[in-house]
């Protein structure tokens, strides 16, 4: 004698379930009511970007995300000066909130507010440039320069360095009875700092030049 048993499918499984947003997944809900999963990469410029495992990277309007949600901590800058470093929940129509640690608890804040998620970090550029030249033979020339700058571009400031230096030397025998000599040294450095209503600079140069007068002989 034996003895069959079915099993009955729950009719929470199936379909529904595999169209389920993944665990730890941030997810954008919009204001037309589509949602989004995958990970809030930054916001620039009103623009969100999202990188989900279905359709890449998505670049959409921050002024029509109705709510977000991230897993992990995500750089969020509210204004000129505020930014906050947590996980963000849902909120009410076009907010999110953060708990911050020592927060009494959780902030809201208006979505409208926020000016960047995730920045790029400050990135330091320049160039360094040199040229030289050196004739020999009858004639001597020297000729030597190099030049270098950098440059800090921050939200709020931008910093520049500069810094230069020149040498020069010439002396043009004649045939015996003309002689010209002629040294010229140089070098400078700034440093100048700009932010927004204020801008101050400094400088510093140096140079000396020596020449000795053409000289004739009987």
């Amino acid at each position: 004698m034996s003895s069959r048993s079915s099993r009955r499918r729950s009719p929470c499984t199936g379909p529904t379930e595999r169209l389920a947003a993944p665990a730890h997944a941030d997810e954008v809900l919009f204001v037309n009511g589509d949602r989004l999963t995958g990970t809030i990469i930054q916001a620039v410029g009103g623009k969100l970007t999202v990188k989900s495992d279905t359709v890449g990277e998505v670049t959409v309007d921050l002024s029509k995300v109705k709510t977000f949600s991230t897993a992990q901590p995500i750089q969020l800058h509210v204004g000129d000066k505020t930014v906050l470093s947590s996980p963000v929940s849902p909120g009410a129509d076009g907010t999110v909130t953060v708990t911050l640690p020592g927060a009494a608890g959780p902030q809201v804040v208006a979505i409208k507010d926020v000016t960047k998620i995730n920045p790029p970090p400050v990135k330091w550029t320049g160039a360094v440039t040199a040229s030289g030249m050196i004739t020999r033979g009858n004639s001597v020339t020297e000729t030597l320069g190099i030049s270098a700058n950098a440059v800090r571009r921050a939200e709020q400031d931008r910093l520049t360095f500069g810094a230069g230096y020149q040498y020069g030397r010439q002396e043009s025998p004649g045939t015996g009875d003309k002689e010209k000599r002629s040294t010229i040294s140089s070098s400078s450095a700034s440093t100048t700092t700009s932010s927004r209503g204020s801008c101050t600079a400094t400088a510093a140069s140096r140079s000396s030049a020596t020449r000795s007068p053409i000289s004739t002989s009987a």
